[in-house]
């Protein structure tokens, strides 16, 4: 081999080849081994320590060959034994890591498994305005959470780092790795949270978490596929609008051309070649019998960019927002085409219009409505009667999907009339020339109708039902019987789809045994008693985020988008009036009726916002004639919109608190504003009156409630007092017997496993007249509440005791009460697997005393008394709360700037080291664990039995999360114990063996 060395050859076992570099004999091998041995000595890794563990071990590793040799056995033994006793030792404290780990890794996980029940952020993802609080608590905690992840990362490189350097540190390494696992666990749970429902808002959250779920994965690039045929008289049809394709990087125009093809059911036929695929022919989506294939001058053209390409669809790879196009013709170029919008308004089993079908296309330019109207008609499988007369073409009837036929009717003048742009057509449908941006349609109605919007046409003089009472959001108090012991589901309702984020749903109505709710642009109205639906009509536009319907007078009213109201009669469903759309904001976009509905007098006053979930443009106030629909006076707020707002009415004035925080207080008849007053913070929170004539009661963001006087003369506004109940608010507080009931987020923070700061949810019952706090509630027996409470509380009063029915805006979304004078609320139902979802909706009730609410998962809850309760049992004498259940909270100011600093409650810390309290919002010190679950300030004197239950509490989240790992909580407890007394024992073991020695 002449010395030289090739990568690759193998040399064969047990020859003796000589290759440079390389000693094949025993001998060699022993030299090497001493050449380790010198270099563990020499100076440039440090001398050995005379007298060291390296030179003993090296000294009997050196002599043990000899000893063999010379048959000092009894020697060996002793040597074997100090081995066995070393190796054992070894082995014992190396099992200690596990156990510590285990134990770190348990309490980790508590405090994950606890922040994640504790504390909720919602998705919605879905329309550009929304007012679902999960969207911005999501992309805030995404980003945090993502700052964690890499946190965490690096606290797992540089434990793993610190472990292969010193031993001592592999426990360290543990802690580090299981610091890293439980913020990777969070960050991907706050991710995954961050889907959430019903909001005009792009999910921020959602694709934040999709994008870092592609970091690891193939670029995706998205590209558009249009198809253009022909009909069969020769004229360019185009079978597929230009329909989005996703694919990975790297793949070609043709992988994007057969998806296209394939996801829109349409037949064609290819063959493969050198070039790619062949499309030899491709069926007409419209005419099964329409199969277009090469024809002598016509075929299959590929287009990028509107170019006819050069190379085959195979050979482009396929970038970001091309354009790709099948087109079959002999020029290469894309046809002449114009886009319409063709739809149906036939008439139901009622006589109210609905729509049989609707849709936009692009036609070849000269196209005729005509021509259009049979092309759409074939395609939506509608039968039809159409003849060509000395008028022109005429559509005598059309045939509904149950078997209807529509054709002139005598008696009522209803015939097929047609619309083009929104108006009746003077010119037959044969001599409308389809132009780019025209609407086409068709209308069954008598001549002089009015155009239908979305398929409703109002009826002003629709008989009313004899309804009487109103009834809608803020419902406040009730003295109907309400489950005060254990409760259980009368019946649940799937209103949509929990993937559905274009869907909003509104508040739930309930009157008169029937249930109403909107999903989109329907209502629908349900029996409270069975959840049967009893009928469904059309709205003129969809609901927003948050849409709270009211009945008077026998009306359904329900806002909706652009800042609209529409009118329902309540029994049949049949539109009497709606109103206008408002002007959008330039910055703001579309008006969101988003707030709360206010009637007085015959009169509705309504309010709008342009705005995003965290900045207001601009809103308008309106006064609407309930009875016509009119508009009586309309004003702008220029500053700022109102965002979950409503007015509350006394006398000559309305009152209202907008999204800067300001009160505007404004004649009811002309809308003239008589005055203002500024507020510390903004409001996005009804106005409610207070028991005294010319009180309001408002709640502002900074979790602040404030009483209001307004003179009855001038309308001048000035503020009572205020008293802080908690960190945030939005929720309209209830105001009955003197007491003032309202939700928030609560003072006592705890930092998430993310580095920022949580708050949990409270409940606070508040003196009316002193404003002082009288109960603070923050904590069920299974924790505290696990987020704010958002919605708008329902109050029952019944058998001399008062019953608080509330909502936390995280999972599992169900039902929580508080019975006042009790220590803590419960939860007193859970929804089903595949029904939790994050809540802000408001509990609502029937006469009977059912309970009805929603939340995000798009599903309608009946909730009634148990038949056979086993649970507290109401208010028998024994379960009534007593005196020394009242605990005493803030105390608000009666006069002056309700400084927070007159605040007794003092808030509290977590019930674990995972959850560390930070500063208070007043400043005042923590107090301990068990106060802060109680709700409220307790004696000093029970300082030993709170820190007693807070261990307890720590004690219980750390064998739970220990239990959910399949590791049974002593298992680190009893590797401990056997490690020290393993140790102790060879301790002992090597002092005999040294002393016989």
């Amino acid at each position: 081999m002449d010395g030289a060395f090739c990568a690759g050859t193998q040399v064969p076992r047990g020859i003796g080849v000589q290759v440079p570099g390389y000693t094949s004999n025993r001998n060699s091998r022993s030299a090497n081994r001493r050449a380790r041995t010198s270099r563990i000595a020499s100076p440039s890794h440090g001398p050995i320590r005379p007298g060291s563990w390296i030179e003993r071990f090296l000294k009997m590793s050196n002599t043990i060959p000899e000893r063999l040799r010379s048959g000092g056995a009894p020697a060996m033994r002793g040597i074997a034994r100090r081995a066995a006793a070393v190796a054992l030792a070894v082995l014992l404290v190396w099992g200690q890591v596990p156990a510590v780990a285990w134990a770190e890794a348990a309490s980790a996980e508590s405090s994950s498994a606890a922040n994640a029940q504790l504390q909720g952020s919602h998705a919605s993802s879905g329309d550009a305005s929304s007012g679902d609080s999960s969207d911005a608590a999501n992309a805030e905690q995404t980003d945090d959470a993502a700052g964690a992840e890499q946190a965490s990362d690096a606290q797992a490189d540089e434990g793993q780092q610190d472990a292969s350097e010193s031993a001592d540190n592999i426990t360290g390494a543990a802690d580090a790795n299981a610091d890293a696992a439980d913020g990777n666990t969070t960050s991907a749970d706050g991710t995954a949270s961050g889907q959430t429902e019903g909001s005009d808002q792009p999910a921020d959250s959602a694709e934040n978490g999709a994008t870092a779920a592609l970091d690891d994965e193939d670029q995706q690039v998205a590209v558009s596929v249009s198809i253009y045929g022909m009909s069969a008289s020769g004229d360019a049809e185009e079978w597929l609008a230009p329909y989005e394709v996703t694919l990975d990087e790297g793949h070609t125009a043709e992988d994007a051309l057969v998806q296209a093809l394939e996801d829109n059911s349409i037949a064609y036929e290819a063959t493969p070649s050198e070039y790619g695929l062949c499309f030899q022919g491709i069926t007409s989506p419209f005419d099964a019998s329409n199969t277009l294939s090469y024809d002598g001058s016509n075929y299959w053209q590929f287009l990028v960019d509107g170019v006819s390409a050069s190379t085959g669809a195979s050979s482009v790879v396929a970038t970001e927002g091309a354009s790709y196009a099948l087109v079959f013709g002999s020029t290469g170029e894309l046809p002449s085409m114009v886009r319409a919008t063709f739809e149906v308004y036939g008439i139901d089993a009622s006589s109210n219009p609905e729509v049989w079908t609707t849709d936009s296309l692009s036609v070849e330019e000269g196209t005729t409505a005509a021509e259009l109207t049979e092309r759409m008609l074939d395609a939506a499988g509608i039968a039809y009667d159409a003849e060509e007369s000395t008028y022109g073409w005429c559509l005598n009837s059309m045939t509904s999907s149950d078997g209807s036929v529509l054709a002139r009717d005598e008696a009522t003048g209803a015939y097929w009339q047609l619309w083009v742009n929104g108006a009746a057509s003077d010119a037959g449908a044969s001599s409308v020339t389809v132009e780019d941006g025209m609407s086409i349609a068709w209308y069954y109605a008598a001549y002089g109708a009015e155009y239908p919007e979305n398929g409703v046409v109002a009826d002003p003089d629709a008989e009313q039902p004899d309804w009487e009472g109103t009834y809608g959001f803020g419902q406040g108090s009730t003295t109907a019987e309400t489950p005060a012991g254990d409760a259980e589901e009368s019946w649940v309702s799937k209103i949509k789809d929990v993937t559905d984020w274009q869907t909003n749903v509104s508040d739930p109505l309930v009157a008169h045994g029937r249930v109403y709710i909107c999903a989109g642009s329907q209502l629908i109205m349900m029996d409270a008693a069975t959840g049967e639906e009893l009928g469904r009509a059309t709205l003129v536009e969809k609901v927003d985020s948050i849409a709270r319907m009211v009945m008077v007078d026998g009306l359904i009213i329900v806002p909706v988008h652009n800042g609209r109201l529409q009118a329902l009669t309540a029994d049949t469903l049949t539109t009497v009036w709606y109103t206008d759309a408002l002007p959008a904001h330039e910055q703001g976009g579309d008006q969101q009726a988003l707030g709360s509905l206010t009637v007085e007098g015959g009169y509705l006053y309504f309010a709008t916002a342009s705005a995003s979930w965290s900045s207001s443009y601009n809103g308008y106030l309106l006064c609407v004639d309930i009875k016509t629909g009119d508009v009586v006076w309309q004003r702008e707020s220029t500053q700022s919109g109102f965002y979950w707002a409503g007015a509350a009415v006394s006398g000559s004035w309305a009152v209202i608190a907008d999204d800067a925080g300001t009160v505007t207080v404004f004649n009811r008849e002309t809308g003239e504003t008589a005055s203002t007053l500024a507020l510390d913070a903004g409001s996005r929170s009804q106005m409610v009156s207070g028991t005294d004539a010319g009180t309001f009661i408002v709640v502002t963001k900074d979790g602040c409630l404030h009483k209001i006087a307004v003179d009855s003369r001038t309308g001048v506004a000035v503020e009572l007092g205020s008293v802080k109940f908690g960190s945030s608010s939005t929720s309209t507080p209830v105001v009955a017997g003197g007491k003032v009931y309202v939700g928030g987020a609560s003072l006592e923070s705890y930092a998430n496993s993310w580095g920022s700061t949580s708050y949990y949810g409270t409940i606070a019952v508040i003196d009316e007249a002193s404003l002082a706090i009288e109960y603070r509630i923050i904590s069920t027996e299974d924790g505290y509440l696990p987020a704010a409470v958002q919605a708008s509380p329902l109050v029952s009063q019944q058998e001399g005791s008062t019953y608080v029915y509330f909502t936390c805006n995280t999972t599992p979304g169900g039902v929580y009460r508080y019975r006042m004078g009790d220590k803590q609320a419960e939860l007193i139902y859970k929804p089903g697997e595949g029904q939790q979802n994050y809540c802000m909706a408001s509990v609502v009730c029937g006469s009977e005393g059912t309970l009805y609410y929603i939340n995000d998962s798009g599903h309608l809850f009946a909730i009634k008394g148990a038949s056979s309760s086993s649970g507290d049992g109401g208010d028998t004498p024994e379960n009534k709360p007593n005196g020394s259940d009242k605990v005493p909270g803030n105390t608000g100011t009666v006069s002056g700037s309700g400084d927070d600093g007159a605040a007794g409650r003092r808030p509290a810390g977590a019930v674990s080291p995972a959850l560390q309290p930070l500063a208070a919002s007043n400043g005042d010190a923590a107090t301990s664990d068990d106060e802060a679950l109680e709700g409220a300030a307790t004696d000093g004197s029970d300082a030993e039995e709170e820190a007693s239950a807070s261990a307890r509490a720590t004690s219980a989240l750390a064998s739970d999360a220990a239990a959910e790992r399949g590791l049974p909580s002593w298992v680190p407890v009893a590797g401990i114990v056997v490690g020290v007394c393993g140790l102790a024992a060879i301790g002992i073991y090597l002092a005999i063996v040294r002393k016989r020695s």
